[in-house]
């Protein structure tokens, strides 16, 4: 690309929204505690907010991997399925209690419902119904100063058959990535939210929940636009088109292995240019953005 007018810098991204760091800071601290120190969330403890602007979450006693493992390993996406697909019953609160399984699966809702709710405007950010059914009162964010719960980066459906989708994406790609046989050891967060990317593109490739855009979004706001829809993407390339006259792919043959193994879906209309691929859109957005806001 032509970025000679533009550079454009991890500490500069191109698309966060400057006004919302504590909600890029608490994904971070999600991941962090979850996928680099393989810990599960304690919800009810306050968040510690550092001088630097970074949060830290306080753990509870379960490896967040062993949320994921029952006793019929091929079954727990299923009961996972099951549990997010209705109301949290009587019930399931008293299997909470006496019944580890039970417990763990709530505890895994409360964290997927948590990071879905986190960037949606006008929702507030909690582990919704789950943390009733487990019995414990959210405190997370007691100590983080001028933050509101309902702030958001986006406008996004929440209703029942929606919400499913998105939080069985999560957890696909969560799964995913820590079942990663021979995982790297990672030097930062950046170096493993690029990773995560590539599960993010890859995983349950017939799931068109747009959680995938959010969560591309908060791996890297430089190159990955703050839109929630596929719909949006794909509009702002054709509204633009005329701006890639000079655009040329950075990786030819990445995007050709890209295109089997990345997320796609046709866009209302059957023309190509109708069609969300992966980076290859992402890249294009990317090249507008630049040739729209340069200046030389």
């Amino acid at each position: 690309m032509d970025m000679s007018c533009a550079v454009q810098t991890n500490d500069s991204p191109r698309f966060k929204q400057e006004d919302k760091e504590y909600i890029y800071a608490l994904f971070d601290a999600f991941i962090k505690k979850t996928l680099v120190e393989d810990r599960a969330i304690d919800f009810s403890a306050p968040a510690i907010l550092n001088d630097d602007g970074s949060i830290e979450f306080y753990e509870s006693d379960y490896q967040f991997s062993d949320l994921f493992r029952g006793p019929v390993l091929n079954k727990t996406k299923a009961c996972f399925e099951q549990l997010i697909a209705k109301r949290v019953t009587k019930e399931i609160k008293q299997l909470a209690t006496s019944e580890p399984v039970v417990e763990k699966l709530l505890l895994l809702a409360a964290h997927f419902y948590w990071l879905w709710s986190l960037g949606i405007s006008f929702c507030k950010t909690s582990c919704g119904e789950y943390s009733k059914a487990l019995s414990f009162k959210e405190g997370w964010a007691d100590y983080i100063d001028d933050y509101d719960i309902e702030e958001g980066l986006w406008n996004a459906s929440t209703n029942s058959l929606t919400r499913k989708k998105e939080l069985m994406l999560i957890y696909s790609i969560f799964e995913q990535f820590i079942s990663w046989p021979k995982k790297p050891t990672f030097k930062n967060l950046f170096e493993l939210k690029q990773s995560l990317v590539h599960f993010i593109f890859k995983t349950k490739l017939d799931s068109v929940a747009p959680i995938r855009n959010g969560l591309l979004h908060f791996c890297n706001p430089d190159r990955y636009i703050d839109f929630y829809h596929y719909e949006s993407k794909v509009q702002y390339v054709e509204n633009n088109s005329n701006l890639l006259r000079d655009y040329k792919v950075s990786d030819y043959a990445q995007m050709l292995t890209q295109d089997g193994l990345y997320f796609s879906t046709r866009i209302g209309k059957i023309e190509d240019r109708m069609v969300y691929k992966a980076n290859r859109t992402e890249e294009k957005i990317c090249y507008i953005y630049d040739k729209l806001t340069q200046v030389c």
